[in-house]
């Protein structure tokens, strides 16, 4: 395999589209830098739509969608789809889930967050950010093992899938993603 950079550019006059992850993919230590901006309005320049796929949530994905020079953002597992309307001011949301099965998942995402405290005790949830519909997130210092055990799911049919996600933070080795979509997959 060659590095993207040593190939001919003619390899690349049909992409289209460019689906990349952001966290330590566009960012860096949980940055944007001004030349990956830049890249991205050239992208964006040249006619391809560039759209970022994320465990992000919703709160980060509709600033993504509102400031950067993207498409769109898949988020929260694949929960949902934003994009800026062509006025570049309102933001069209699209769910993996119809208006009444959202406030259902809620409910669901919310019990098993229940659970998981009752069982985990010193279980706290993720609180960078309210807006997150789709998934219910909690770092974890202690008591992953046991967390991950709760999480498995009990039925494939299940109409959502738990799975322990392994993360970097300073303070804690362990995140734990609650997702109503079945997009999630596990991640050393």
């Amino acid at each position: 395999m060659r590095r993207l950079e040593q190939a001919d550019i003619s390899t690349f006059r049909d992409v289209r589209f460019v689906l990349t992850d952001m966290d330590e993919t566009l960012t860096y230590q949980g940055r944007l830098a001004a030349e990956t901006y830049a890249a991205l309005e050239n992208l964006q320049a040249a006619g391809i739509k560039v759209i970022p796929v994320t465990a992000a949530p919703a709160g980060w994905c509709d600033q993504m969608a509102r400031m950067w020079p993207v498409d769109g953002v898949v988020g929260e597992n694949g929960g949902f789809f934003f994009r800026r309307c062509e006025d570049g001011h309102r933001i069209e949301r699209h769910f993996w889930h119809d208006d009444k099965d959202r406030s259902v998942v809620a409910e669901q995402l919310a019990q098993i967050g229940r659970q998981v405290h009752s069982a985990v005790p010193s279980a706290s949830f993720a609180d960078d950010q309210p807006f997150r519909p789709c998934l219910c997130a909690a770092p974890r210092c202690e008591g992953a093992a046991r967390a991950s055990r709760l999480l498995r799911p009990r039925h494939r049919s299940q109409p959502f899938r738990r799975t322990l996600h392994r993360g970097f933070h300073q303070r804690c080795a362990h995140v734990f993603v609650l997702s109503a979509c079945g997009g999630c997959q596990h991640r050393d």
